[in-house]
């Protein structure tokens, strides 16, 4: 039958959905993004940054907005350096998040940057 459950999740916990049931756990914590330039000029913005433990892999988004809704461009990858390699030149906002080994994401890191395309 069913059975209903409530999970309290702390902020740095998430939830995900095994055999025996809901089950939480503690993400990873967000990547740290303060050491990342404010303007990239070139052909690519590559987003670097120190490795969160535990971590698999990571997942940028780059928008024009805030929230995210206009995405321009997004990419994966198993190490703390993330191409943006298809944007025009202008200001975006980024949000960056780490991977562990169930592909549960942190809470999202986020930043503003200035892109010069040359």
């Amino acid at each position: 039958g069913m059975c209903e459950k409530t999970v309290s999740l702390f902020k740095q916990d998430g939830a995900f959905v095994a055999a025996s049931g809901i089950q939480t756990t503690r993400l990873l914590d967000i990547p740290n993004l303060q050491n990342i330039p404010a303007l990239f000029r070139g052909q690519e913005a590559v987003i670097d940054f120190p490795a969160v433990d535990n971590a698999t892999r990571y997942h940028v988004q780059a928008a024009h907005d805030p929230d995210f809704v206009y995405l321009v461009e997004e990419n994966f990858n198993e190490s703390p350096n993330l191409k943006l390699s298809k944007l025009d030149s202008g200001y975006y906002h980024v949000r960056v998040t780490a991977i562990d080994q169930r592909g549960i994401e942190s809470a999202p890191a986020t930043g503003r940057i200035l892109f010069q395309y040359q």
